[in-house]
């Protein structure tokens, strides 16, 4: 869940298989969904089935200038 319209903030969703390395990826499912109180909640999924190993994903978060 996150505020609708932020700005100076740039949102990723990563990635990784050992907690050290972490990739960007973009596997998002479904729509965005609008929680009529200013937020919207994003849904998102692994790249690879979890019969491939191990997968840890994060939010990374960071102003912008």
């Amino acid at each position: 869940r996150m505020e609708r319209d932020l700005k100076d903030v740039d949102v990723r969703v990563e990635e990784s298989i050992d907690l050290v390395n972490w990739e960007a990826t973009t596997v998002n499912i479904g729509p965005t969904l609008d929680n009529e109180d200013g937020t919207s909640e994003y849904r998102y999924r692994a790249s690879q089935p979890i019969d491939s190993g191990s997968r840890f994903i994060r939010i990374h978060v960071e102003t912008t200038p």
